[in-house]
C-alpha cells in the first residue's frame, strides 16, 4: 500500500493559500462570499473582520450581493409583472430576509403620502435615488461588530499537539506508540476557505493507513 505523506499535502495547501493572496485581500475588504444568520458573520470574511484594534473592534464594510448589480435588479423588475411587487419582497428575494428588511430600511426617508414605508411601496414607485441609496447599502454596507461569538461557533482552533511529536507521514504520535493525531488536534491551522478540512481528511487518511498496516 503506497503511504500518504500528508506533510507534502501541508505544503501543496500552503502553496495554494499563498496563491490566492489576492482572495483573502478581497475579502478583507468585503467583497468576497461569506456565511451569515441572524446575527453574525462568517466565514472568510467573518475571519477578517473580528480583528481588534486598540480602540476595540474595527468598522466593516461588505458587499451582502457580490454576484451583480442591485439598482439593475431592481430596475429590471420595475416594469412588467413584478411591477407591483413590494420592494421589500424584491430584496428578499436576493439576500436572506433580515438582511433585505435591514437593507432597506436604512434606505427609508419615512412613510410617503399614503403611510407605506419604502419596503411595502411597489418597487415601480421607486426613485432613482432610492435604488442607489440602496444599492450602497447592499454593496457598501457599513457596520460595526460587537463581540465574536464564542468557543461553541468556532470555525478553526489553534494550539494542539507540537508538530515536532507527530510523524508527518503517519499523523502518530512520537511519543506514545499508536496513538494517532490527526486534524485540530495538531497545532497547526489554515485560513478559512476548506483548508482546515483538508487537512483534516489528510491527516486522517494518513493515520487510518497507518494504523491498518500495523495491525
Amino acid at each position: 500500500t503506497e503511504r500518504f505523506d500528508h506533510t507534502a499535502a501541508h505544503f501543496v495547501l500552503q502553496r495554494i493559500i499563498t496563491e490566492q493572496t489576492e482572495v483573502t485581500r478581497t475579502a478583507a475588504r468585503g467583497d468576497a462570499r461569506c456565511h451569515r444568520d441572524h446575527t453574525a458573520l462568517s466565514g472568510i470574511l467573518g475571519q477578517r473582520v473580528h480583528v481588534r484594534s486598540s480602540g476595540g473592534f474595527q468598522r466593516g464594510q461588505i458587499a451582502v450581493f457580490p454576484d451583480g448589480d442591485i439598482a439593475e435588479y431592481i430596475r429590471d423588475r420595475q416594469n412588467g409583472k413584478f411591477s407591483g411587487t413590494p420592494a421589500g419582497e424584491i430584496l428578499r428575494t436576493v439576500l436572506k430576509e433580515p438582511l433585505a428588511d435591514y437593507v432597506i430600511k436604512a434606505a427609508d426617508d419615512g412613510p410617503d403620502e399614503e403611510g407605506r414605508v419604502i419596503a411595502d411601496r411597489p418597487v415601480s414607485s421607486l426613485t432613482d435615488e432610492e435604488i442607489k441609496t440602496i444599492a450602497r447599502n447592499v454593496h457598501a454596507l457599513e457596520f460595526s461588530p460587537k463581540q465574536i461569538r464564542g468557543w461553541n461557533d468556532a470555525q478553526v482552533t489553534m494550539g494542539g499537539v507540537s508538530l515536532d511529536e507527530i510523524d508527518g507521514a503517519t499523523s502518530e504520535s512520537l511519543l506514545v506508540k499508536g496513538l494517532y493525531i490527526t486534524g485540530e488536534l495538531a497545532d497547526r491551522d489554515y485560513q478559512c476557505g476548506g483548508f482546515n478540512l483538508s487537512f483534516a481528511f489528510a491527516s486522517g487518511m494518513a493515520a487510518g493507513m497507518a494504523a491498518a498496516r500495523s495491525l
